[in-house]
């Protein structure tokens, strides 16, 4: 599947962030997911990119 679109989900560990994360890979979108700390990655969606150096 190719992506059209790339979503920047930022705060995509908090409650809110979590479930925007998820819809968008739901709905096929290649998202990023921007984190405050690198501890906090395993909080992610296995789909989600995470920026280098953005952790």
């Amino acid at each position: 599947m190719t992506h059209l679109t790339t979503v920047l989900i930022v705060g995509a560990t908090g409650s809110i962030g979590r479930l925007v994360t998820a819809e968008s890979i739901r709905h096929g979108y290649a998202t990023r997911a921007l984190v405050r700390h690198a501890s906090a990655r395993r909080d992610i969606h296995p789909e989600a990119q995470i920026p280098f150096g953005w952790s």
